[in-house]
């Protein structure tokens, strides 16, 4: 039976209140809010303040962790994660900096679970802060949302296009206030380079270029002893069983954000870990949130140099090893070919000129006046999270609500997709399939173990 099969019991009381009151959002009631709720004089009371709960803590979210720590009016109050020394770990984390905040320096009161979904049926949890890996995230959105719960979720939010589009149906049925993890949305300079691009001032767009590398592949890695202190099988979660191997987890302290997933049964590779950002950048700028490409063309194919997207307009995406390549590309007029196009950001050549940009505040464009009203390298960078806390206070959208984030994330799914079958396809992105090609879209879902099942 499903972990989810339990009916939630509801009443009108303050954090039922967190969790529903996002359904009303479209209805734009002005909705006023104590300054003490908001943290504004430094004393919020404690039935005011949000309460979290963390979905693993390993590198990406224990970064999350201790930006949320100095939220005064948020809560950490559990933490999920099945390698026991992360959770014991963070949990000390959590308590000490809390005890800073008392008279008597002592505090306790962060619980720590194995899975995740132990934390769910707490009536005392407003929120989950999720990044446990693509393979759990699309499953763990809907888990969240049925209970009641706002979600903040990593990139890429879910393994395959069915459970995408099943989490955005489960967040706006439940009317929870969920957030996905391409944190980009909130900084202003990549705002700025895409209202450059929507303004039409580089003229009809006509390529666009990302950097990452490829697809996650078949892994046939030995079998090792299961660590005694990582509960393997939540670790896994939906996803195919497979024996433990320390490149999959690294026990303990993490040594990077994703080692599984170039495991083609955890993850998606270069194109989600990373290349999702990108997709993000261009749906973006493109203003095709809630669209996607048309055709996709992996390199398998022999008919283009690198994977290629043909998005709506005649404009084609490719994503770069690295630089333009003078052998194949028209390079753009002022644009010095040696130049790496920037990770996680995009370059949009249109008729009457180019903009290139990327993190720490990367913005450069021709004619150059295009970027001479840019921010300074770090004006306007805002919190991802603390624009999802914002939002579900204010009973608004997040800067990259679910829908959003959901058809960056399925950009990234369709690259795998051709990749693994090493032929074009062709994408209808009203109807979310492949157009008469029944083995790809078999591709779009994949058996779930049980129990979870969503």
């Amino acid at each position: 039976m499903s972990v989810l099969s339990a009916s939630f019991t509801r009443r009108l009381t303050r954090r039922n209140f967190l969790r529903t009151s996002a359904a009303l959002s479209s209805l734009a009631l002005p909705f006023l809010v104590p300054g003490s709720v908001l943290g504004k004089d430094g004393s919020v009371a404690p039935s005011n303040r949000i309460t979290l709960g963390f979905a693993g803590v390993g590198m990406m979210n224990r970064g999350h962790l201790n930006a949320t720590l100095s939220f005064e009016d948020v809560q950490i109050i559990a933490l999920a994660d099945p390698d026991q020394w992360r959770r014991e770990t963070n949990k000390q984390t959590v308590e000490n900096r809390y005890a800073k905040r008392k008279a008597n320096g002592q505090f306790k009161g962060c619980d720590i679970y194995s899975g995740f979904h132990e934390m769910l049926s707490r009536s005392d949890i407003d929120g989950i802060v999720m990044a446990i890996g693509e393979r759990w995230h699309g499953a763990g959105v809907i888990m969240c949302a049925k209970a009641g719960k706002h979600v903040f979720v990593e990139k890429p939010n879910s393994y395959t296009i069915a459970e995408v589009l099943g989490s955005i149906e489960a967040v706006r049925r439940y009317g929870v206030i969920a957030q996905v993890g391409f944190q980009q949305r909130s900084w202003a300079n990549f705002e700025y380079a895409c209202q450059v691009v929507r303004s039409g001032a580089l003229g009809k767009i006509k390529n666009i270029y990302i950097v990452h590398s490829g697809p996650s592949v078949e892994s046939d890695l030995p079998a090792e002893p299961t660590p005694p202190t990582l509960d393997w099988e939540t670790w896994l979660g939906p996803s195919p069983r497979r024996p433990f191997n320390h490149r999959l987890h690294y026990l303990g302290n993490p040594l990077n954000v994703v080692p599984w997933s170039f495991c083609k049964d955890l993850g998606l590779g270069g194109l989600g870990s990373g290349a999702s950002h990108a997709f993000d950048v261009v749906h973006w700028g493109l203003g095709c949130d809630t669209s996607g490409p048309l055709e996709i063309i992996p390199r398998e194919s022999k008919q283009v140099p690198y994977l290629t997207f043909k998005y709506p307009n005649d404009v084609t995406l490719q994503v770069l090893n690295g630089r333009l390549d003078p052998k194949v590309h028209e390079i753009p007029k002022n644009f010095d070919p040696i130049t790496t196009v920037k990770a996680f950001g995009a370059v949009f050549v249109g008729g009457n000129g180019w903009l290139h940009v990327g993190r720490q505040g990367y913005l450069k464009a021709f004619p150059a006046e295009l970027a001479k009203d840019r921010p300074s390298r770090f004006e306007g960078h805002k919190n991802h999270v603390r624009n999802w806390i914002d939002s579900i206070r204010f009973r608004r959208r997040p800067a990259c609500d679910i829908e959003i984030g959901s058809h960056s994330t399925i950009a990234a799914i369709l690259g795998n997709i051709a990749c693994w079958l090493g032929r074009p396809l062709k994408w209808d992105p009203l109807k979310n399939e492949f157009q008469n090609d029944d083995e790809a879209n078999r591709l779009r879902s994949r058996a779930v173990r049980e129990p979870w099942i969503v």
